[in-house]
């Protein structure tokens, strides 16, 4: 059974006929010959064996309208519970952020801006007296770049 045939077949399509074709000067058609291939070019694959006793999929439907199957929920919390877990979750985060070390009270920062060499001088200077300062092309960097250097000061200050 050639390609064609097969793919009719599985659209539901009967095999092809015999295509007949009729040659110039002459009032009756004769047959085509059709070659069929000798051998499938494409070696069949295996068929997979349907495992016996599967249950059957489960659904359940939440209140919105989603459904899902159940294996998808399985192991999962439910939906209050993960709500509750990434509450904690933001929380524990927020508390990690905020227990960093802040500036101490009575800091201060200056921001310069020279635009011949399109730089920014920045400084801080804390209460006691400790001075940082830098240089860069955007505030951005000066910040970062401020904030790196008094942290790893307060580390040594602390140890």
């Amino acid at each position: 059974m050639s390609m064609l045939d097969k793919i009719r077949q599985k659209q539901g399509l009967p095999p092809r006929q015999v295509a007949e074709m009729v040659l110039p000067g002459g009032d009756e058609p004769r047959p085509e010959p059709i070659q069929e291939p000798t051998t499938d070019p494409v070696p069949k694959k295996p068929k997979k064996q349907k495992q016996p006793n599967l249950p059957a999929k489960q659904t359940v439907t939440y209140a919105c309208g989603c459904a899902t199957t159940v294996k998808h929920i399985e192991g999962n919390n439910c939906p209050s519970c993960a709500s509750k877990t990434r509450q904690e979750k933001t929380r524990h985060q927020n508390e990690q952020r905020l227990s960093k070390s802040r500036l101490p009270d009575g800091s201060t920062f200056h921001a310069v801006y020279d635009a011949a060499k399109v730089l920014w001088t920045c400084t801080l200077t804390l209460a006691s007296g400790q001075v940082f300062t830098i240089e860069g092309g955007s505030l951005s960097y000066v910040h970062h770049t401020l904030d790196e250097q008094y942290r790893t000061w307060a580390a040594t200050q602390t140890a």
